[in-house]
């Protein structure tokens, strides 16, 4: 009967195979072992570092988020047209669409963008700095725990890629040396039959 095993329970059993007790295991494959451990061990030791870079990140977009925030007003501004047709647009892209608000006593006219299509006459919210300039809308906080994560993940992909890659090269290093080691000894098994025989001249 032959028994299906998985690729990774295969090389679970391999790794603690190699990292045993049999003298008949061979020192590069003990090696190999000890490079994968490493991965694994610097897979679970960078996860605080990892953190710490994501929550370093998210307080410095909070911080800017904040400053948004207390530097950005928002006005309710009504569309005098209807805005950019979104089927020649790029997706994603934001339709422009001409507005005005009263600014005290003075109608304000300005061309912003909207990230969907809007009707003429619908409300439109526009926010603005202190010095009156159009501009985005502040970030929020979402957007500071996206990036967050997103550092987060880079540090510690990056980190265990390199030590991954590391460890591959180690391995191909250990394969070459495995194969000389096969070729010496199936030349000395050709021309000696155990490689020690002497020859009579």
């Amino acid at each position: 009967m032959t028994v299906n095993r998985s690729v990774p329970a295969l090389r679970v059993r391999w790794l603690l195979h190699a990292l045993s007790r049999n003298r008949l295991v061979r020192t590069s494959d003990r090696l190999e072992a000890l490079a994968v451990l490493m991965v694994l061990a610097v897979a679970l030791l960078v996860i605080p570092v990892a953190q710490r870079e994501g929550d370093e990140a998210y307080a410095d977009r909070m911080q800017l988020i904040s400053a948004q925030q207390q530097s950005r007003h928002s006005v309710v501004a009504v569309a005098t047209a209807d805005s950019s047709s979104p089927a020649p647009r790029r997706l994603g892209a934001d339709a422009s669409v001409r507005v005005e608000w009263l600014e005290g006593s003075h109608r304000r006219s300005e061309v912003v963008t909207n990230p969907s299509f809007v009707a003429a006459k619908t409300p439109v919210t526009v926010w603005l700095d202190d010095a009156g300039a159009v501009v985005s809308a502040p970030d929020r906080e979402v957007d500071a725990q996206a990036d967050a994560a997103g550092r987060a993940w880079a540090v510690w992909v990056g980190i265990v890629g390199l030590c991954a890659l590391l460890a591959f090269g180690f391995r191909r290093y250990l394969d070459h040396v495995r194969a000389a080691c096969w070729h010496r000894e199936f030349r000395l098994l050709a021309h000696n039959d155990d490689g020690w025989a002497s020859h009579d001249l």
